[in-house]
């Protein structure tokens, strides 16, 4: 079953469903991957890149600035990640969020 976040469908495989205990109750949330945004991104746009810029990258921390170039026009965005909050790089975070901002 897709999952839809406006007016976008994701597939089942488009999205990672997690348990999460905020406030002391346990809730599921639902965050699309990268896979998912970018199929849409591509489906949406005639015309799409992605550039990245490493920031900084140490044992620790990774800053990664891209850049997402469409129709529409461009859209900056900054991921961070570190080791010790994240299990991703910082790279696929930064492309993941520039990628949801151009199809705004």
């Amino acid at each position: 079953m897709p999952f839809s976040c406006g007016s976008n469908q994701f597939r089942d495989d488009e999205v990672i469903i997690l348990d999460q205990l905020p406030e002391g109750k346990w809730v599921k949330n639902i965050f699309p991957k990268v896979k998912g945004r970018l199929r849409l991104a591509h489906e949406e746009n005639d015309q799409l890149s992605i550039a990245t810029e490493i920031i900084k990258y140490d044992e620790n921390l990774a800053v990664v600035r891209a850049i997402t170039t469409t129709m529409k026009g461009s859209f900056p965005g900054i991921g961070m990640a570190s080791v010790e909050r994240d299990h991703s790089i910082a790279e696929k975070i930064g492309c993941n969020r520039v990628v949801w901002f151009s199809r705004v």
